[in-house]
């Protein structure tokens, strides 16, 4: 695995690894449901369901929060209470289950349905020798981005590949085009005598209304000693930047600087958006123009590929996160048993339902408090989202690696108030205040099934029934999952309905609704022996995932010495304090490679 000591990086998360080939289910059988009409679909699903002997009944659940939960409904701060009482929705139980029974039955993992495919990006301008780790993507980001030094002024100055322009956009259109422009560039000691003003520290762009000029400031560094102007667009010939490229760029959530396309919400930098505005048709002279900023930009042809503010900007790797799954996982024709059980929109319904989880007496609240910021996923640290065989790790577009799985919170025992901070006013829309349940509130719910075989219901059993008597079983809900909060244990009961449901509707004292404690053991051996037949050369793949899933949810993972140390967040630039700051974790500017479930437990 190379140098053990890049094998330090440390995350509230890990993967679960995916099994290489899909489990078909029984509805499966080995026909292309996606040639059929709809109708042929729909009367061949019922006809599956009247020749198998299916079972009806709810699966009673029992819930205990562990650590502090909170799932919020809005911007106060206070749990979700559409009763005025606590209530856990049945979508997040749903959306829970439905994960867990992805994995326990080898399902599918499909593009925009089990996960978002895009493009990410990526920015690598030097890679000094001490930095081995980088030269790799340092390198491919100058093939990508060539660029040569040339002599201007007595001075070396980098020219680069991209090309200077104006993204723009027309009054009742939605989409942007780039017009071409002449490029200048200025000594900064001129460019702050000119205009009696020291050079920004932080990217920003300055207009020169009265020379039509346009200033890209990239912030000040020891090797700047010249200023990029833009100016006389060519309106005459321009180029459409596509929605796809649009969107890739507003995707990018690590893109900093000035933001040239405004961001859609409340993440929206509006006030420079607005400035764009009011430049557009003043600086082009054009009233039907509405928004304008300078750019660079680079073109395949007549098509435009990439833009961004410095003319060495992010650009997107050439493979997206999509590319990166088994391709095995993808199958389209292959119905899995997530597809039979819980539905395919465009096939069929589901045969399950869930109801909310209503909170057993009186709740218990933690007071209303600061959160600490989450900063979320960051797939673009492809040495945590990626299998890594050695160091340094390969990127998104270098070797054959595949995503590491399914992404899950480890669990932790931070005490009741281990999630909470103070504000910090420095980080837009991250400090929140809120009130989230203590440990101890019980709850219940229902899941209500109809027509499921005895495999069927033995997979979604399995759910409830992933240990094998050493692991401590918990599951995770809610928010703050990497602050050590969601962490819930559930119990869950069996009942089949009985036969006089369906002989006899009513009773004297109403609806006939007889249900019978049922023992689970035989569904699930039913569905263990399903898998043992049917998992085929998936089969080791499927019980490393399943090891790694009992890992993953077992508390007594939480009692190993300096567990919080092993699974803590490492800082991209936040301190613990939740503050903005210079400095990074070293173990980000190393690269380290995120360890195994396996192996963060040892």
């Amino acid at each position: 695995m190379g140098n053990k000591l890049h094998w330090a990086a440390t995350a509230p998360y890990n993967f679960v690894s995916t099994a290489t080939h899909v489990l078909p289910s029984q509805l499966n059988q080995g026909k292309n449901w996606n040639g059929l009409s709809q109708e042929e679909r729909q009367r061949m699903f019922r006809e599956y369901i009247q020749s198998q002997e299916t079972f009806s009944g709810t699966i009673q659940l029992y819930l205990q929060t562990l650590t502090p939960l909170f799932i919020g409904a809005g911007e106060d701060g206070e749990f979700f209470s559409p009763t005025g009482m606590p209530v856990i929705p049945g979508s997040s139980i749903r959306g829970m289950v439905r994960n867990l029974f992805k994995i326990i039955t080898a399902g599918t993992m499909r593009r925009d349905e089990d996960f978002v495919d895009k493009r990410l990006y990526f920015r690598c301008l030097m890679a000094p020798n001490s930095m081995p780790q980088l030269k790799e993507l340092h390198d491919y980001y100058k093939q990508r981005m060539p660029s040569k030094f040339i002599k201007k002024g007595g001075h070396n100055h980098v020219e680069y590949s991209t090309l200077p322009g104006f993204l723009f956009r027309k009054k009742g259109e939605n989409g942007y085009r780039i017009a071409p422009c002449k490029l200048g560039l200025i000594d900064m000691s001129e460019y702050e005598e000119k205009y009696h003003k020291q050079v920004e520290e932080v990217s920003c762009i300055f207009w020169d209304d009265k020379e039509k000029l346009a200033y890209i400031l990239t912030g000040l560094g020891p090797k700047k000693t010249f200023i990029r102007y833009m100016y006389q667009p060519n309106w005459k010939v321009t180029y459409t930047v596509s929605p796809d490229v649009i969107e890739g760029y507003r995707a990018d959530k690590n893109q900093t600087g000035v933001e040239l396309i405004p961001k859609i919400g409340k993440n929206a930098k509006n006030a420079e958006a607005a400035k764009m505005g009011k430049k557009a048709e003043e600086f082009s002279n054009n009233p039907d123009i509405d928004y304008l900023v300078p750019c660079f930009y680079a073109q395949e042809g007549n098509h435009i590929i990439s833009f961004g503010h410095g003319p060495c900007y992010r650009i997107p790797y050439n493979h997206s996160i999509g590319d990166r799954v088994e391709p095995a996982l993808e199958n389209e024709r292959i119905i899995d048993f997530a597809d039979a059980v819980f539905g395919r929109k465009e096939f069929w319904a589901g045969r399950v339902s869930f109801e909310d989880a209503i909170l057993n007496g009186k709740p218990e609240f933690a007071d209303k408090n600061y959160i600490k910021p989450q900063l979320g996923a960051n797939p673009t640290s492809y040495q945590l989202y990626l299998k890594q065989i050695q160091w340094p790790p390969k990127n998104w577009d270098v070797g054959t690696q595949k995503i590491r799985g399914y992404k899950m919170y480890w669990h932790q025992d931070r005490g009741m108030y281990g999630w909470k901070t103070e504000p910090y006013d420095s980080i837009d829309n991250v400090s929140r205040r809120i009130r989230p349940l203590l440990p101890g509130n019980t709850f219940q719910s229902k899941i209500h099934f109809r027509n499921l075989t005895r495999v069927e219901l033995g997979a979604l059993l399995k759910v409830f029934a992933i240990s094998t008597g050493k692991e401590d079983i918990v599951y995770k809900l809610g928010t703050g999952k990497s602050l050590g909060m969601g962490s819930i244990k559930i119990k869950a009961d069996l009942y089949l309905d009985s036969q006089k449901r369906y002989t006899a509707l009513f009773t004297q004292d109403g609806w006939q609704n007889e249900e019978i404690a049922t023992d689970p053991g035989p569904f699930l051996q039913t569905f263990s022996d399903y898998v043992g037949q049917n998992i085929g050369e998936a089969k080791e793949s499927y019980e490393l995932s399943m090891k790694e899933l009992k890992i993953m949810m077992d508390w007594n993972k939480t009692k190993l010495a300096n567990w919080n140390k092993r699974v803590e967040t490492m800082h991209e630039g936040v301190s613990e304090d939740g503050t903005l700051q210079g400095g990074v974790d070293k173990r980000f500017i190393d690269k380290d490679i995120l360890p195994t479930p396996e192996e963060v437990c040892k």
